[in-house]
């Protein structure tokens, strides 16, 4: 099976053609959508957690997750895990749909 690549270049490329916009405009646009994600992503609390919709269909979330117990599965080793943000992506059925069409 072959995977197809899209590299982020080539995301600007086909974004400007698309929209008549620069490449370098586009850049900037995605650059600060890159930013703006990295920066709430960390906003993330005990008392709250974040949701970012980007696009139609991708969502990106980030919890904050306690310290635990956790174990180290190739020693088997307890530990306690220090607390942290935890950042996940979930595909929305418009994206899915489209994967599919």
């Amino acid at each position: 099976m072959e995977t197809i690549k899209m590299t982020t270049k080539e995301m600007v490329k086909g974004v400007a053609e698309l929209t008549g916009k620069t490449q370098k405009e586009v850049r900037e646009v995605l650059d600060g959508i890159e930013d703006v994600v990295m920066a709430q992503v960390g906003q993330a609390t005990e008392d709250n957690s974040v949701e970012i919709r980007l696009f139609n269909g991708l969502y990106v979330t980030s919890e904050f997750v306690a310290p635990h117990t956790a174990r180290n599965p190739r020693t088997g080793e307890t530990f306690t895990a220090e607390g942290k943000n935890r950042v996940k992506a979930k595909i929305g059925a418009a994206l899915k749909n489209a994967a599919n069409q």
